[in-house]
């Protein structure tokens, strides 16, 4: 019996883990994730995948602001919305800038996507200094 409640919780730590999400090592992948957990409002899922800087961080910030202020008829057609890939620039081994637009608005935005250590990150702040008129 004394070993029974240790094993359960072994057993329960495990079983939470199965499940844990695990990031895209493919970029155009990873930007389609990031940009569908935007669409439909999964902000930590999205997070996972933002870059780890200041203007990153606090530009999707601001996004998450202005997404809870939308109404539930605007969110549900973003989260209804197909992702519309445009062009897909290779920059170098290890750097992507992605045009895609969304069924919903079908208006074109930018991302810059770069491979780090083995792991894809979102440059979503790339969008303002990549000379993107985001309006």
């Amino acid at each position: 019996m004394k070993y029974l409640i240790p094993l359960l919780f072994i057993a329960a730590f495990f079983s939470c883990n199965e499940n844990a999400y695990v990031k895209s090592k493919d970029p155009v992948d990873a930007a389609r994730e990031f940009i569908r957990a935007s669409l439909d409002g999964d902000f930590k899922k999205a997070k996972l995948y933002l870059a780890r800087d200041d203007n990153n961080q606090n530009f999707y910030k601001l996004y998450i602001d202005k997404y809870d202020k939308l109404s539930s008829i605007e969110k549900d057609g973003f989260k209804k919305s197909s992702i519309i890939v445009n062009k897909v620039e290779n920059i170098n081994d290890s750097t992507i800038i992605v045009n895609y637009a969304n069924s919903f608005k079908n208006k074109n935005f930018e991302l810059k996507v770069y491979t780090e250590k083995g792991e894809c990150w979102v440059d979503f702040y790339y969008g303002i200094t990549g000379n993107l008129n985001i309006e």
